[in-house]
């Protein structure tokens, strides 16, 4: 199995400090060839059961059957089972689980409340479904004997754990010291000739991460005879609706859709050659990609979702669903070369938190603990 963006050997490798084998069960789609930046994703003791890809609930319905009996046999060979949620699929192991009495922990990485609102998806069952994962979701987690989070607070207080398990914040980002950028970036000497360069890191499967946003606050942008371009990085469905609102604002010359680019060093690069680092969100727990936009000491906007307020100071977050207030914070921050060498001192400093050292104590400690428990 191998994997274009996230989750690759290196991620799973991590819980075999604790357990002996790791089986992930995972959609898997079959393809006829490997582009060369893939990355593998099995590898020792690490094994995939590969699930059928489905899209929307009509799908999942019709992939349902086959799913549970795959689980069902996944966990016959399993000693204890980790949720990664939210996902329908988890939905299904954690009941799977509570029939058969056996212990699981849970990563908790996302708000389907938020996930399922109006603004991130339209399907006339999202009502349902959105009452539905977020009741099974918080279920799940009081059950659960271990429970992490990506965030510190914001998902904690949305889905508490029961008092008598293990609970602990930390981020799933992988951040080496040698993807630290080696110092601030000094904007005092940035060419005032130049158009300013934004990136957006994020999939296009749904619009979570706001691309129909970014774009009507760069259209006023450009109306206010601000030079700017756009770099989005990240694939998916609706790649080609945002390319028709990007030709119907007028914005052709000035937005880049690069669709799906594998992690690491390609990433870095992209936000190397960048000023600023957007994130319109509508809904986040906390995003791996700003923390390592943050690495590189870029300047970062974001809305005040999830737990990008855990990360950003106030003067760099936004309302969601506001493409007035977005272009105004960027216009303002594009003003002031100075402040913004003080965000990128700051965003390179609070990155240091998320160092893979600082954070294995805490993921070692969360599987130690389930691990005595199963």
């Amino acid at each position: 199995v191998w994997t274009k963006t996230a989750f690759p050997y290196s991620y799973w490798a991590r819980y075999l400090d604790i357990f002996d084998k790791v089986l992930v069960m995972a959609r898997v789609n079959q393809v006829s060839s490997l582009d060369d930046d893939w990355r593998e994703a099995t590898g020792d003791n690490v094994t995939f059961i590969a699930l059928p890809t489905y899209l929307g609930p009509r799908q999942f319905l019709g992939a349902l059957k086959k799913i549970s009996t795959q689980t069902n046999q996944a966990l016959k060979k399993s000693d204890t089972a980790i949720l990664s949620l939210p996902s329908p699929i988890a939905m299904i192991v954690g009941l799977l689980l509570w029939i058969k009495k056996k212990p699981y922990g849970v990563e908790v990485m996302g708000d389907p409340w938020e996930v399922l609102s109006s603004h991130g998806i339209h399907h006339p069952l999202r009502p349902v479904l959105r009452v539905l994962l977020t009741l099974g979701q918080k279920c799940l987690v009081r059950r659960a004997e271990a429970a992490s989070y990506v965030t510190q607070k914001f998902l904690q207080k949305r889905y508490p754990s029961s008092a008598r398990s293990y609970s602990v914040g930390v981020s799933n980002v992988e951040l080496s010291p040698e993807h630290l950028a080696e110092g601030p970036i000094d904007f005092a000497k940035r060419p005032l000739q130049l158009p300013w360069k934004f990136i957006c890191i994020g999939s296009l499967e749904q619009l979570y991460k706001g691309p129909d946003i970014v774009l009507q606050a760069l259209s006023q942008l450009k109306s206010q005879g601000i030079s700017c371009h756009l770099t989005w990085a990240g694939g998916g469905r609706f790649q080609t609706a945002m390319q028709e609102l990007t030709n119907q604002l007028d914005l052709k010359n000035e937005v880049s859709w690069l669709g799906a680019v594998s992690g690491g060093e390609a990433i870095r690069k992209l936000l190397d050659q960048s000023d600023i680092f957007v994130l319109a969100s509508r809904t986040e727990g906390l995003p791996r990609a700003l923390v390592e936009a943050m690495a590189r000491a870029l300047p970062c906007i974001g809305t005040s979702v999830g737990g990008i307020p855990e990360l950003l100071e106030s003067s760099q977050l936004v309302p969601s669903e506001n493409p007035t207030a977005l272009a105004n914070c960027l216009a303002a921050a594009l003003q002031n070369p100075r402040g913004l060498g003080e965000i990128s001192r700051s965003n390179l400093e609070k990155s240091r938190e998320f160092l893979n050292i600082k954070l294995e104590a805490k993921r070692a400690h969360f599987l130690r603990e389930l691990h005595k428990k199963s």
